[in-house]
């Protein structure tokens, strides 16, 4: 006699049952052992409810990732840089409030101003360097892809890295040699000059954020002047 469709759908729902019941218990008599002597699940009952929770769980398992998502390594990487950009221009902002050489009754640095802005100085090149590490690491985490769409605002602040470096140098120079007085506004060029590297090395972040879409709202930073 063939079996009816009712008892056809009977059997399914009982099968499926079966199946989802054989995940929730132990299957063989060495599982059932196991449990009982040891009040736990046996090695391989352990992999098996394992497996059963991993596939029921993929759905929760994608939304984790995107915590952890390339996208998001890249906006806390570029976070990074833009921070360690801002202390620079910090730094640069610092140095040009030292002094005012061309303030009202000033005619050029003091001898205190020189040795502030020798410490301004070292504190500067610690930012920088920090800088280089972090873009560094911002770099390393861009697809080809991305570097292709990217090349010319990469090659920009490779430029504007060597430029740091050059403007640097140029202040170490200029301020071993200068004296207090008349003769010493010229380290404020310098100095302008930093300010302004910094400025464009930050602008160049944010245009970098805005074509890959990594904006993040919660980092706040200064005018770039």
């Amino acid at each position: 006699m063939k079996p009816s469709i009712k008892a056809i759908i009977l059997i399914a729902v009982f099968s499926m049952g079966a199946s989802s019941l054989a995940v929730a218990q132990p299957s063989t008599w060495a599982e059932q052992w196991y449990r009982a002597k040891f009040g736990r699940p046996s090695p391989t009952e352990e992999a098996r409810l394992n497996a059963a929770k991993q596939t029921t769980s993929k759905s929760t398992v994608t939304t984790s990732n995107d915590l952890t998502s390339p996208k998001n390594d890249q906006r806390v990487a570029l976070e990074k840089c833009m921070k360690a950009t801002d202390q620079v221009r910090i730094q640069a902002s610092q140095m040009q409030a030292t002094g005012r050489p061309w303030g009202r009754g000033r005619t050029g640095y003091s001898k205190n101003d020189l040795v502030a802005l020798s410490d301004y100085r070292d504190e500067l090149k610690l930012a920088l360097s920090n800088l280089a590490a972090v873009h560094q690491e911002f770099l390393n985490g861009l697809s080809e892809a991305q570097e292709q769409r990217l090349d010319q605002r990469l090659r920009k602040l490779n430029h504007l890295q060597a430029e740091f470096s050059s403007k640097i140098s140029e202040f170490d120079h200029d301020l071993l040699r200068t004296e207090p007085g008349p003769d010493s506004t010229g380290i404020a060029w310098d100095v302008n000059s930093l300010k302004r590297t910094a400025d464009k090395w930050l602008s160049e972040h944010r245009k970098i954020s805005t074509e890959l879409n990594l904006q993040d709202r919660t980092i706040v930073l200064g005018p770039v002047s």
